[in-house]
């Protein structure tokens, strides 16, 4: 079995699933990885954060479907109205 890497840090461990779960659709067997004394104490991942982890062997393949998944939560064109223009309609 091929260890682990680190792909990506996350504050929230409630964030990092929609991108756990777009990795795992796409056949990376990802999991999430934190500071919680082992699971004893897991509310310490919503102090320390949590690691987003990936084989080693899929990490390239990881690594660019997480640059996807960015650019597919940020708005490139800007032909979405601002609030501003919401605001001007009514």
């Amino acid at each position: 079995m091929a260890g682990l890497k680190q792909l990506v840090f996350i504050d929230l461990p409630v964030m990092a699933q929609p991108l756990l779960q777009w990795l795992r659709q796409n056949g990376i067997d990802a999991r999430l990885g934190s500071d919680d004394a082992g699971g004893l104490h897991p509310s310490l991942a919503f102090v320390h954060g949590t690691w987003l982890l990936v084989p080693e062997d899929q990490a390239a393949r990881a690594t660019e479907l997480h640059a996807e998944y960015q650019r597919s939560m940020t708005l490139i064109d800007g032909t979405f109205p601002s609030e501003e223009d919401d605001d001007d309609a009514g």
